[in-house]
């Protein structure tokens, strides 16, 4: 029996937006640094490839990633500084169908957030779509190391055993093949229409009903 239902936040719970990367533009002028379209790509290239260089998510680790990747001096607080500009990057207005699965859900399980990302930011960004209040836990993976590592999932689990946890997330890779390889359920979220393989999936969150 399901207990625990956990949710991945970027691209599950609040869609990602290309336009976001914008607030790296804010950061440099906010330093008054000097930049061109490669920069900015190349700072880009860094998030993209930080997990594949680091488990853990640490500022200072990304902070130096996008020192090497620009060959720019950046301020030591530059990814903190990144962060709470990252912290408005959501929805002006959340889908009515996210609100009313989140109260289903919730008052039939716990429900958590497992993001690979940094805790402050992604919390306070569910506080600003004013969804933060239908979870029990928000677990980021400054401390934990990051998915598709077996600790994130276990930790997501909390007391409970992994078969009674479901992983809900949009990517094959890091939310749902790691989560049953480590005994967990999962539903991929498959909003693009893109996969075909024989596992569970809804297009929408709201046909979550069906499984749980």
């Amino acid at each position: 029996m399901i207990k625990r239902v956990i949710f991945d936040l970027d691209d599950t719970l609040i869609k990602w937006d290309d336009s976001y990367y914008d607030t790296l533009d804010k950061t440099l002028n906010y330093y008054n640094i000097k930049y061109d379209n490669n920069i900015k790509n190349n700072l880009i290239k860094a998030v993209d490839d930080y997990e594949s260089k680091y488990v853990y998510y640490n500022m200072q680790d990304m902070n130096n990633l996008m020192k090497e990747y620009t060959n720019l001096d950046l301020p030591d607080d530059f990814v903190y500084r990144w962060t709470l500009f990252l912290e408005d990057c959501v929805p002006s207005k959340i889908d009515n169908e996210l609100i009313d699965i989140l109260d289903y859900l919730s008052n039939k399980y716990e429900l958590v957030v497992l993001t690979n990302w940094f805790l402050d930011e992604q919390v306070n960004r569910l506080k600003k779509c004013d969804i933060l209040k239908y979870f029990n836990e928000v677990i980021a993976t400054e401390k934990v190391k990051n998915k598709p590592n077996k600790e994130a999932y276990i930790k997501a689990c909390g007391p409970n055993l992994t078969e009674e946890c479901i992983m809900i997330g949009d990517s094959l890779n890091k939310d749902i093949i790691p989560a049953l390889e480590n005994g967990l359920d999962a539903i991929l979220y498959d909003y693009k229409y893109k996969n075909h393989d024989n596992i569970k999936k809804v297009n929408k969150l709201i046909e979550l009903k069906k499984y749980l």
